[in-house]
């Protein structure tokens, strides 16, 4: 799951364990602490019912009343006697006189009510939470709701203390794993200036994928670039080597007196110097090409099939030689607009390319199509082709493939060809494209911007 939508959700759902736990503990706080508080809310709203009959036998026998009025006292007295032992007990077994549902059932005018005095403590209770929760700092301490203010905040307290630690532990570990595909990539790059090969094993499809995408085919075009940097300085020591060896062969035996230093012996050396300047022009003037713009190219129209044709008899010794067939399939008024030393560039690789890999007793077949925006040359061998790791490497600059490598010695290549094709594709606005042909072969396929 991709970053932009785990931690959004990860965040919902731990506010909502957060309200849940805390919902739950404030429930369990209630009920553990609850009864407690209305036990000692109910001792402080105790009221004290108590009469003593003594005292009022005392007051009412006073010798300054009359008859009649102690009569009245003494029956009063008889009453608050009888109150006092009611009162008594109800508060020793209020279930005894308690009327069930207030609301509820028919009572006579004349009958006597009596509310169980639970009534009176739930609501003074309920009247006590109300202002300990509506002024919280102007309660007291001691008293029966601070102590219960006081359980509830200690038990709210201690539950969130425990929940955030298991969140911070939990959210270190989680961080650990998200992060983990950056520890990747910093070990990876500090490679790349050792093994330049080195590569990120990565299936998560998330917000990293792209980068360590990135940079294993960074990775796989650094090692490319190394292999084909190792085999241009093979390819040139060797292409080197050989007329300074003969070179120094020569001025060696000349200097020991085996040879003479005549005409020949000149020519022979003029020979060898010839090939080592061009060697170094022919990879200059590589590097001049392709660093060449679009704007600086001239344009012209060309026709292909002349040009096409003349180029084959230019190789028709070599083709004989292989017992190799170049076919062309152009339009007779088939043109592009390019430059025709390019252009000519351009065949001049692929069917040298031909002559030297594609082996004895293939055929090269030429073709030409107009698309909506694109003139497509299309160039395809039944030879021996190159494996699919070769593929992607045939347009780089100064790579040459060993498969079916049959140029003699003599023959000069700097692996520069297929790239000089591409380029040249590009600054007429278009690209080169290599392919593999079936059942064997390979497909070169160039398009050219289209004519205006």
């Amino acid at each position: 799951m991709k970053l932009s939508i785990s931690i959004p959700l990860n965040i919902v759902v731990v506010l909502m364990l957060t309200l849940l736990l805390n919902v739950v503990g404030l429930k369990f706080s209630f009920e553990t602490h609850f009864p407690t508080y209305i036990a000692e809310t109910r001792d402080q709203l105790q009221p004290n019912t108590a009469l003593n009959p003594e005292g009022l036998q005392a007051l009412f026998s006073i010798n300054s009343l009359d008859g009649e009025t102690k009569a009245d006292y003494q029956k009063a007295l008889s009453e608050l006697s009888n109150l006092s032992s009611s009162l008594k007990s109800l508060s020793e077994n209020p279930e005894l006189y308690v009327i069930e549902g207030k609301n509820s059932g028919q009572n006579s005018p004349n009958s006597f009510h009596i509310y169980a005095y639970n009534d009176i403590v739930e609501k003074a209770t309920g009247n006590a939470l109300f202002k300990v929760f509506q002024h919280p700092f102007d309660i007291n301490l001691n008293a029966p709701d601070g102590k219960f203010m006081l359980a509830i905040i200690k038990n709210f307290l201690i539950l969130n203390v425990v929940w955030m630690t298991i969140i911070i532990l939990v959210y270190m570990i989680w961080l650990r794993r998200i992060f983990r595909p950056i520890h990747l990539i910093i070990d990876t790059l500090k490679n790349f200036s050792v093994t330049k090969t080195s590569k990120i094993f990565y299936k998560k499809n998330d917000e990293f994928l792209p980068l360590i995408t990135t940079l294993n085919e960074l990775s796989t075009s650094l090692g490319r670039q190394e292999k084909i940097r190792n085999q241009f300085l093979s390819d040139l020591s060797h292409e080197i080597r050989t007329p300074m060896t003969a070179i120094s062969v020569l001025l060696e035996a000349i200097d020991d007196g085996v040879m003479e230093l005549d005409k020949s012996t000149i020519l022979t050396l003029q020979s060898e110097m010839r090939r080592l300047v061009d060697i170094t022009e022919h990879i200059m003037k590589g590097e001049n090409f392709l660093s060449q713009n679009a704007d600086e190219i001239v344009r012209q129209k060309v026709f292909l099939k002349p040009m096409v044709q003349e180029i084959i008899l230019q190789y028709q010794p070599t083709i004989q030689k292989n017992h190799q067939t170049i076919l062309e399939n152009f339009p007779e008024n088939a043109y592009i607009l390019a430059n025709r030393e390019q252009l000519i560039q351009v065949l001049h690789n692929i069917f040298s390319n031909f002559c030297k890999y594609a082996g004895e007793n293939a055929t090269l077949e030429c073709s030409f199509k107009t698309q909506k925006t694109f003139n497509v040359l299309t160039f395809s061998d039944d030879g021996m082709g190159v494996s699919d790791e070769e593929l992607p490497f045939l347009a780089e600059k100064f790579y040459k493939s060993d498969t079916g490598r049959t140029q003699n010695s003599d023959e000069m290549s700097m692996g520069i060809g297929l790239s000089l094709v591409s380029k040249i594709a590009s600054l007429h606005g278009g690209s080169m494209r290599v392919e593999p042909t079936k059942p064997h072969g390979l497909t070169i396929i160039l398009t050219f911007g289209k004519n205006e």
